[in-house]
């Protein structure tokens, strides 16, 4: 193996593209040499293979710095002109030397190319894209359904603001790349709204409400048209709002108990169809 030093006195040389090769000896051109790049690296295949020379056997009687002193003049002498000679033949004609190796190697015996990191990168990137792309669509659906954004949002887990951003872009998305017909038939496709919702509803509260808390579940519930479950939850959420941190943020900062509380509850709900969050399910 080079030590640093000899690493230290390499030419600099071209960066050959990765995959496999087959060049000749430059030394012995009947003897075809086969080679794996991976990352820019250039290394002797198959694994454990040596082609490159093989440094010559010191004189005995050398002193350490005098062994070292003559490996190194040998690595510049001969090592790295045969190795520079190598990798240009790659570089200068990588299609021919690609084709040797090929002819050369079985195709069974041939080792799995990796793709590069930049390449493998891109291609999650693309996948990435695509699933949010059809993540969006999804949620585009289910706000047409009628299910409130808050019950979107934990579908998805995501906000429900962000439920909100997605439905806009997933409807843009149909109307620019889907027919009318389409969105009919992924809206006819889904469940129904109550099985939707009941899907969407986070974990049931274990507490028991206290009755005077029963009692505003019940008022809210006929004078304000809200879900009975969330003015719960939201109220045990008040006593311990770590423990419901599953729940709308929004709708955990409500103060049901003091002056404003009712007043928001009921603005909340007046205008459920116009505030992204809204969490009247």
């Amino acid at each position: 193996m080079a030590s640093s030093a000899q690493l230290a006195a390499r030419p600099s040389v071209p960066r050959p593209p990765d995959g496999t090769y087959g060049v000749p000896d430059p030394d012995a051109p009947d003897v075809l040499t086969l080679w794996q790049v991976s990352g820019g690296q250039v290394q002797a295949w198959p694994p454990g293979q040596r082609w490159a020379p093989r440094p010559p056997r010191t004189a005995q009687g050398l002193s350490p710095g005098e062994r070292r002193a003559h490996r190194e003049r040998w690595y510049a002498s001969t090592y790295w002109p045969w190795k520079t000679a190598v990798v240009h033949a790659i570089v200068d004609d990588p299609q021919t030397a690609a084709a040797r190796f090929e002819e050369a190697v079985p195709e069974d015996a041939r080792p799995v190319l990796r793709p590069p990191y930049a390449v493998r990168r891109a291609a999650e990137r693309d996948e990435e894209r695509a699933l949010l792309r059809d993540q969006k669509r999804a949620v585009a659906v289910m706000h047409l359904a009628g299910l409130p954004y808050v019950n979107i949002g934990r579908a998805f887990g995501v906000a429900a603001s962000t439920a909100w951003r997605w439905a806009r872009e997933g409807l843009a998305i149909w109307e620019q790349d889907y027919r009318p017909e389409d969105l009919a038939d992924a809206l006819a496709a889904l469940p129904s709204l109550d099985a939707m919702r009941d899907a969407t509803r986070p974990p049931t509260p274990v507490q028991v409400l206290a009755e005077d808390d029963e009692a505003l579940v019940a008022w809210a519930a006929a004078k304000l048209h809200l879900d009975p479950w969330e003015v719960t939850a939201t109220l045990l959420a008040a006593e311990d709002p770590a423990r419901y941190d599953v729940l709308d943020a929004e709708f955990l900062r409500l103060d049901v108990d003091g002056p404003t509380g009712l007043p928001a509850l009921a603005q909340r709900a007046n205008s459920r169809t116009a505030v992204p969050g809204g969490t009247n399910t």
